[in-house]
């Protein structure tokens, strides 16, 4: 690992606050072994703010094109897409289907993707829970 990595949280723990705080997380997979382990559980990478393929798939911070809403998915190395696609409202995490926003969805990615700011990624289809970037 050739990055330097925070106290892991259960998914279901982890705050809009933490997600700004830190935008990119990675699933802690090598804790598995822990007696309290939780299958759900990610660590904040904390010593960057850059997407690079050294991370495997993390979960990165986003923001909504034209709205004060933010999202959190799983960046996709290979394919530069997005995936598993949340939106914070109402002080929890929602699945973008649950949400009420309307389509397309242009989310921004908060950290750097391979040294570039502001990727754009397009959701056409909620349901489908996959964004493409732009």
């Amino acid at each position: 690992m050739a990055y330097k990595t925070g106290k892991s949280k259960s998914v279901e723990d982890i705050t809009l606050d933490d997600a700004l705080q830190y935008p990119i997380w990675e699933w802690a997979l090598d804790e598995e072994t822990e007696e309290d382990y939780d299958e759900t559980r990610q660590r904040p990478i904390i010593d960057t703010y850059d997407v690079t393929g050294k991370i495997y798939n993390p979960t990165i911070t986003l923001k909504v094109k034209d709205k004060d809403l933010f999202a959190s998915a799983e960046y996709e190395n290979e394919t530069e897409s997005l995936s598993a696609i949340s939106i914070w409202i109402d002080n929890e995490w929602k699945i973008l289907s649950e949400s009420a926003i309307g389509t397309p969805v242009i989310l921004i990615a908060i950290p750097k993707i391979n040294g570039v700011q502001q990727v754009e990624f397009i959701c056409e289809n909620l349901t489908n829970d996959k964004a493409e970037r732009i």
